[in-house]
């Protein structure tokens, strides 16, 4: 609703002084200024007169709408402060007037023509202008809001007639309607830029509205371009390191060193360097304390290139360089063929980092057999680095030449003569069933070895025996069912009947020689006088085989369960015993040294796995069950059985 002001309520409230109304209110409302009625125009002690003064701000504008426009009705004078801008005498008589700034409008009724009626309204129109409150970036498609505050509403009745502009402080003007108008635009600069909105009346009254907005270039490595420029360092020498970018604004850089840090901002922006697009460099002073405390070798160093709208991460490797002296490198005199590798063992006495090359040449004419690069980042790595590879024939002789550099030195040495030769490198010995004394039983041997012939030695008991094999492949296959800790593709069986002639722990032991090399092992049996109840124990895994097979996937927890058989009841006591071993791969023997404590909660026949128990990677599980004689408590007998599962990584929660 309109809000009324009328000449004798006004009058009443300030008797002395004229009526003031500042306007500091920035919604859009329509007062009404009515007339005296006849009684009120007979007081003589009242003066018959309206003032209403206003203080606009650039942004405000005040439009005045005459009811009656005579001069017969009311006397209009409008004060501004650089004097008079309207007086009813002037002739015609304006219906509406636009005014901002400071003014005051005086609005006096002819006493003659008193009467209670509308004879002027107004209102204050204000404009809008909404920016994004952030900084913006130069890619950016900027939204803008510019409008008049309610004009739709009145612009009729008041015979509104604004033209409006916006500009973007970059461009020209662009025309844009009194209405809320949405308005995209680009900042082809970075910088400080004001946004301007003006509307103009046809009086030439204004209002304007300036508001900054902040552009920021947006960082990327296309924009940027950034480089290193090429330096050598030498250990504990003072040098400073550049890195180099095209120039943006604004841009806080950080590079960082490990522990040691070095900032920089950029000031002002300069449209010059801009549009050149300059180069900026980034010096790091690499000093001797900072060397001191980092050490020589290849070092990480990131630099930070950032700002409110966007940010740029750099990796670098400097290469804190140590003079390389008295290179060593060794490796077996006799070496596997594939698909088995073996091992160079390359040693720096002083200096790092260093870029290594192995070449491997036959011996002795020196043809190139092989080339392998790799890189020992630090002095511990460079004291020693391994390096594994194979070879494909048998009965050949090779040398290894090993050559090593940095950005200030090098060096080289060479290996002694070597030959390739069929080699063993696992064996497994088990039996197909329970061993009784005086009983004949299979020895189940299985070897992992190259291709090649051997001679095997079994010793027991005081007895010995010769067995020649020869491995003509790398895979075999099996079907014996025995309970194996491994999984047998890549074993060849050597199956050999021997009779003990004494109950109890029982040692075999063996050796595989070739012409140049022997590998020796043994292992332990339990002889029984007699059978037992005790017959076998398969872990409930969902393997048919009794050779582990593919892992089972340890998610968050995993239960195995032992079944035993038993043929009787007469043992009186069984015991059972679970262990996990860390194994590189299902071809992998699970050994003495690699056992991990199991943290799993165990109940006799049955263990609960969570995943937090073991670390990432393969293990074997072993379940082991012992009885017990009800007079003597001696061991006598055993079974065991085997299950393959994989811990994976857990990703971060």
């Amino acid at each position: 609703m309109p809000t009324s002001i009328t000449l004798c309520s006004l009058l009443i409230v300030a008797t002395m002084l004229i009526i003031q109304v500042i306007v500091s209110d920035t919604s859009t409302n329509v007062v009404e200024v009515y007339a005296p009625v006849v009684e009120e125009c007979n007081q003589t002690n009242i003066p018959n007169e309206i003032s209403l003064e206003f203080d606009l701000k650039d942004k405000q504008m005040l439009v005045i709408h005459f009811q009656n426009a005579s001069c017969q009705n009311v006397f209009i004078n409008v004060q501004l402060t650089r004097g008079t801008q309207f007086l009813c005498k002037q002739a015609p008589l304006k219906t509406t007037l636009s005014f901002n700034d400071r003014f005051t409008v005086l609005i006096s009724p002819q006493p003659r023509n008193c009467k209670n009626i509308v004879i002027a309204s107004y209102i204050l129109l204000e404009t809008i202008l909404i920016l994004p409150t952030q900084p913006v970036s130069t890619r950016e498609n900027v939204t803008i809001y510019a409008g008049i505050t309610d004009i739709g509403q009145y612009a009729e009745s008041f015979a509104i007639n604004l033209e409006c502009s916006l500009t973007f402080g970059d461009n020209s003007p662009k025309t844009v309607g009194i209405h809320d108008s949405k308005m995209y635009h680009i900042f082809g600069l970075p910088g400080s830029h004001y946004i301007t909105f003006s509307c103009h009346m046809p009086s030439g009254s204004a209002v304007t509205e300036r508001k900054l907005i902040q552009a920021e270039s947006w960082l990327n490595e296309d924009s940027l371009k950034m480089i290193p420029a090429p330096t050598t360092v030498k250990f504990l020498t003072d040098i400073t390191l550049m890195f180099l970018y095209v120039y943006q604004y604004p841009i806080i850089s950080c590079i960082v060193l490990n522990d040691n840090q070095v900032c920089d901002r950029t000031e002002s922006f300069s449209v010059e360097k801009f549009e050149r697009k300059e180069v900026v460099v980034m010096p790091y002073p690499l000093t001797n304390s900072i060397q001191s405390s980092t050490g020589p070798g290849t070092h990480l160093i990131t630099v930070f290139l950032q700002n409110n709208v966007s940010a740029v991460q750099y990796n670098f490797t400097v290469w804190i360089n140590r003079q390389i002296t008295s290179i060593k490198v060794a490796c077996d005199s006799f070496v596997g063929i594939q698909p088995n590798y073996f091992t160079i063992n390359i040693t720096l006495e002083e200096g790092c980092p260093a870029n290594i090359t192995i070449e491997i040449n036959k011996y002795p004419n020196n043809e190139l057999v092989s080339q392998m690069k790799t890189l020992c980042s630090n002095p511990d790595e460079c004291k020693l680095v391994q390096v594994k590879t194979s070879l494909k024939k048998a009965g050949e002789k090779y040398r290894v030449s090993v050559f090593a550099n940095n950005q200030i030195s090098n060096d080289s040495a060479a290996s002694q003569v070597f030959e390739t030769v069929p080699q063993i490198y696992d064996v497994y010995m088990t039996s197909d069933g329970p061993l009784y004394a005086n009983v004949p039983t299979n020895l189940m041997i299985y070897v992992r070895g190259d291709i090649g012939g051997f001679e095997m030695t079994l010793k027991f008991a005081k007895h010995s025996k010769h067995v020649p094999f020869t491995i003509d492949s790398i895979k075999h296959v099996h079907s014996d069912g025995a309970s194996l800790p491994f999984d047998s593709t890549f074993f060849k069986l050597i199956k050999e009947k021997i009779i003990f002639r004494s109950t109890g722990d029982q040692q075999i032991d063996a050796n595989i020689r070739n012409s140049k090399q022997v590998f020796n092992f043994s292992s332990n049996f339990i002889v029984q006088r007699q059978p037992t109840c005790l017959e076998s124990v398969n872990i409930r895994d969902g393997n048919s085989n009794r050779a582990i097979g593919e892992p089972l996937k340890l998610a968050r927890e995993l239960i195995l369960s032992g079944d035993v058989t038993l043929s009787c009841v007469e043992d009186s006591i069984i015991k059972f015993k679970w262990k996990s071993f860390k194994v590189d791969s299902s071809s992998q023997l699970p050994r003495p040294e690699n056992e991990v404590k199991l943290k799993g909660n165990i109940y006799n026949n049955e263990i609960v796995i969570r995943s937090n128990d073991l670390l990432p990677g393969l293990y074997v599980i072993m379940l082991e069950v012992s009885t017990n004689g009800v007079t003597d408590k001696d061991v006598t007998s055993e079974a065991r059985d085997f299950s393959l599962i994989e811990v994976p990584t857990r990703k971060l929660e």
